[in-house]
């Protein structure tokens, strides 16, 4: 963790044991928080504390599955997560364009041939 804060990787923190260990790298270097990912919220008593350490709070993490299986389980889950969010945005961005264009020539073809569009805000009408 701390050569990941040194290098500006982020890292996820998945669970307890890694919480702890974040605690530890915030100890040694203040920047840590900045680069941890928490991935879930586990069942431990301590998991409260060393993510509160580590100034991370709990509405910032995103499982809150009570998992305790110790098997990498919330980190396989949060890349998932990264990842789909990560696609979803560049989607939004790309079909968002393209809506916005099909509107747009939607709204140039409807005024030039005088009729309504399924927009329910305005009427468009074209020349003649």
């Amino acid at each position: 963790m701390v050569a990941c804060t040194d290098l500006h990787i982020p890292f996820v923190i998945d669970g307890y044991i890694t919480a702890v260990a974040m605690a530890c790298a915030t100890q040694m270097n203040g920047e840590a928080p900045l680069y941890g990912i928490p991935s879930h919220y586990s069942r431990e008593v301590g998991m409260a504390a060393a993510l509160a350490y580590a100034n991370i709070r709990l509405d910032e993490v995103p499982i809150h599955g009570q998992m305790a299986l110790g098997e990498g389980t919330g980190a396989v889950l949060m890349v998932q997560l990264l990842k789909n969010s990560t696609l979803c945005l560049y989607e939004y961005r790309y079909y968002g364009g393209i809506i916005r264009k099909i509107k747009f020539v939607t709204f140039v073809l409807c005024f030039v041939k005088g009729e309504k569009t399924n927009d329910t805000r305005s009427i468009r009408y074209g020349g003649n």
